[in-house]
């Protein structure tokens, strides 16, 4: 009898462990029998609300944020025409993000901005480049017709609205007119003459590469090596220096105006920070999980967050890939690629 007991408590414990690992699992990555369901589902959603259209299935993935099942619809006819529709776990629709991404504007300036982006990374990548730093990459501004509410997009920036969806641009040309260049040097000389003499030589080298811009953010800092020194403080730089102010005659008293205007516009932005740097971890995680549609592991490529969130960033020398593909500066907004929340977070310190 005694035998028998220990083998029902037995089987019970292993059935309770069985289906509390079923709940987990379940909750953290999803089962296979809802993933069909939202398929489905979407296919059925596609053929009665797109029936004049090529949109497929492209894939589906699961926000263990939600608990939502988030389906990528394509079309193999139109690069700009992809977006996604979500379903819960028992197949019922939640949100159809076609009208956010696709009659926005916002794949299309994506497109236009990955284009800009690779052709100032074939210069500030390029052997030949002759300076050194861990933060260098060049992107579009984009803004809206609504955009007039926000104080922090650049005046200069596109309008999304106004794209032609899947149209041809001549990219060079968009760079001269919205490019937007953030430019970390590291140089054993610190001063605003050798930053005067460095930002001529960049505009020089992107002339000379087909890569125009309008404005430039550039910081001039110490070598790493002299990081932990009585150097480690030295710091030159420039916010949304335009590319028509770049040029021999009176640079370096320009840089000098633009450098004193930025320490002054930190010191003005440090009185808006949370209190506490608990505070504003929480309010940094709230806003990056708000602004995924693809749930925590999946961050969306466009994002708004507050300056007093993120007014300093600290980027580790080991995710500069990270940093090099993703910080824009000042913060209008930060741009993330797709990549794990963790790792996002090992790479950047908010303060």
């Amino acid at each position: 009898m005694k035998k028998k007991l220990l083998k029902a408590a037995a089987f019970l414990t292993a059935m309770i462990l069985i289906i509390g690992l079923s709940i987990f699992t379940n909750a953290l990555s999803g089962n296979p029998i809802s993933k069909i369901i939202a398929e489905k589902r979407a296919e059925i959603y596609l053929a009665k609300n797109y029936e004049n259209t090529d949109f497929t299935v492209k894939e589906i993935n699961y926000s263990f944020k939600d608990g939502n099942y988030y389906v990528t619809i394509q079309s193999p006819s139109s690069a700009d025409s992809y977006f996604t529709l979500s379903f819960d776990m028992l197949g019922n629709l939640k949100q159809d993000n076609y009208t956010v991404m696709v009659l926005s504007g916002s794949n299309t300036a994506r497109r236009l901005e990955q284009a800009y982006r690779e052709l100032t990374d074939s210069i500030f990548e390029s052997p030949a480049f002759p300076f050194t730093g861990e933060i260098m990459f060049g992107d579009l501004e984009f803004t809206s017709r609504d955009s007039e509410q926000n104080k922090e997009i650049p005046t200069y920036g596109l309008v999304e609205e106004e794209l032609e969806l899947d149209g041809l641009y001549d990219i060079p040309k968009l760079g001269a007119k919205a490019g937007h260049l953030t430019v970390y040097i590291e140089d054993k000389d610190v001063s605003i003459e050798r930053a005067a003499e460095i930002m001529l030589e960049i505009k020089r080298l992107m002339k000379k590469g087909g890569a125009p811009f309008y404005a430039i953010d550039f910081v001039l800092e110490p070598l790493k090596s002299e990081r932990n020194s009585a150097k480690s403080e030295e710091r030159v730089e420039s916010i949304q220096f335009l590319y028509a102010d770049i040029y021999k005659e009176g640079m370096v008293e320009r840089v000098k105006a633009a450098n004193d205007a930025a320490t002054a516009y930190y010191n003005t932005a440090d009185t808006e920070k949370p209190n506490t740097p608990q505070q504003a971890d929480g309010a940094c995680l709230s806003l990056f999980y708000a602004s995924s549609p693809q749930g925590a592991g999946d961050l969306h490529p466009k994002g708004t967050y507050p300056r007093s969130c993120l007014h300093s960033v600290s980027l580790h020398a080991s995710h500069a890939p990270l940093a090099h593909s993703a910080v824009k500066y000042p913060w209008k907004h930060c741009y993330f690629p797709k990549c794990p929340l963790g790792t996002l977070l090992a790479g950047i310190n908010f303060r």
